[in-house]
C-alpha cells in the first residue's frame, strides 16, 4: 500500500467467537480494506465470503502506524468486549487487551496452512499476517510498557499447567487463553528458553481430544507447531526499528524458506522425524507427552 498521508486507516477484518460471554476464538482472511469501508460503507464479507464484525488496523508503515494507533487500541478494546455487555459504556483501554487479543490471532495463522496442497500465496499471506502482529505487539508494549509483565504472566501459566485445553469449558472470568496461544505472548519474551518450557502444554492442548488418520493429525499438529517454531526462532527476535525499516514485510528469502519449510513438514511420517528439525527441543519430552495420546 502507498501511504500518501491522507489520513486513511488499513487494516483486516476479525471474526471473533464467543461461549457463553467469554471470547473462544479470533480469525481474520488477511484481506485488506479501509477503515472507511468498515465503517461507512458496512463491508462485513470479504473477498472469499468469509464474513467479520470487527476491523483490526494493521502497522503497513511507520507513518501508517502513527495514524492507526488509536484505532488499533479502540479495537482492542472492542475485541474484548463481552458481546452481550451494554455498548453505552466503553470501557478504557488495559494492557490485558492486548495479550488477550493479539495471541489468539497469533495462535490461528496455522488454520489456513492445513489444507493441501499447500501453496505458496497461502504461506506468504501467513507470514505477512504473523510480522504485522508482531509489530502490532511491540507497538502496544512501547505504549504501554505493563504489556511486557502481561505477557511475562500468560507465558508461565501455560508453562506452569494454569491455561485450559481448548476444550475445556469457559467463562467470563475464567482463563481465556490455551498454550498455544501463550506462544504469541512470547514474541516479547526469552522466545527461547519459553518455547521449549510451554512446548509440552502446547502439545497436550492441541492433541487433546483429536482422533482421525494417525498421519493426518500429526501433519495439522506439527505444522501448526512448526511453524510458530520458525517465527520465534529462525526469523529471530525483532524491535521496532527492524519491523519500521522494512515496513513488516518478509523478504523473499524469508517468504521462501518459510514455505519451504511448510512443505517439508507435511512430508514428515512421524514426531521422531518433526523432532530431528528442532535442534532447541528436547525429543524425549515431545515423545512422551504424543505417548500419553497414543495409548
Amino acid at each position: 500500500i502507498h501511504d500518501d498521508g491522507a489520513g486513511a486507516v488499513f487494516g483486516v477484518g476479525v471474526h471473533a467467537e464467543h461461549d457463553k460471554g467469554a471470547l473462544r476464538e479470533l480469525s481474520s482472511s488477511w484481506d485488506l480494506l479501509s477503515q472507511s469501508a468498515f465503517t461507512e460503507d458496512r463491508v462485513r464479507r470479504g473477498p472469499g465470503g468469509d464474513r467479520f464484525e470487527h476491523f483490526l488496523p494493521l502497522p503497513l508503515s511507520p507513518a501508517h502506524l502513527a495514524r492507526a494507533l488509536p484505532s488499533i487500541q479502540a479495537s482492542l478494546i472492542q475485541l474484548s468486549r463481552d458481546p452481550s455487555a451494554s455498548t453505552l459504556y466503553t470501557p478504557p483501554f488495559r494492557p490485558a487487551m492486548a495479550t488477550k487479543i493479539l495471541p489468539k490471532l497469533l495462535a490461528s495463522l496455522h488454520k489456513p496452512l492445513q489444507s493441501a496442497p499447500l501453496c505458496r500465496r497461502a504461506t506468504d499471506r501467513v507470514l505477512f499476517a504473523h510480522r504485522q502482529l508482531h509489530w502490532t505487539l511491540l507497538a502496544m508494549a512501547d505504549r504501554h510498557p505493563a504489556i511486557n509483565a502481561e505477557c511475562q504472566r500468560l507465558v508461565q501459566a501455560g508453562v506452569d499447567g494454569q491455561l485450559p485445553l481448548p476444550s475445556a469449558p469457559v467463562t467470563p472470568r475464567g482463563p481465556q487463553h490455551t498454550p498455544l496461544e501463550a506462544l504469541g505472548a512470547l514474541l516479547l519474551c526469552d522466545a527461547a528458553e519459553g518455547y521449549s518450557a510451554l512446548l509440552p502444554n502446547v502439545l497436550r492442548s492441541i492433541l487433546h481430544g483429536t482422533k482421525g488418520n494417525a498421519i493426518l493429525l500429526f501433519r495439522r499438529n506439527a505444522l501448526a507447531l512448526r511453524m510458530l517454531q520458525i517465527q520465534l526462532h529462525l526469523l529471530g527476535k525483532r524491535d521496532l526499528s527492524s519491523f519500521a525499516a522494512s515496513a513488516g514485510v518478509p523478504s523473499e528469502e524469508e517468504l521462501s524458506a518459510f514455505h519451504g519449510t511448510c512443505k517439508e513438514v507435511m512430508e514428515l511420517k512421524d514426531w521422531k522425524a518433526f523432532c530431528s528439525r528442532l535442534p532447541d527441543v528436547q525429543t524425549e519430552a515431545v515423545m512422551a507427552v504424543v505417548a500419553e495420546f497414543a495409548s
